[in-house]
């Protein structure tokens, strides 16, 4: 998931961090605590899990 930011240059932010956490714990923080995308608009944390989704939708 990706999230947009507002007060940078930066376009948008990755909210892995945010959405490990169980939805009762969920507190946004500033923008600027989350980590930025890369330049592809992808975040780091999720890349590991891409191929494996990728996969299973072949199916």
């Amino acid at each position: 998931m990706k999230m947009a930011a507002e007060s940078t240059t930066i376009g948008l932010r990755c909210g892995k961090q945010y959405f490990d956490l169980p939805p009762a714990e969920r507190k946004p923080k500033a923008l600027s605590h989350y980590p930025e995308t890369l330049s592809t608009n992808t975040c780091d944390s999720w890349t590991e899990h891409l191929p494996s989704f990728r996969d299973s939708q072949r199916n």
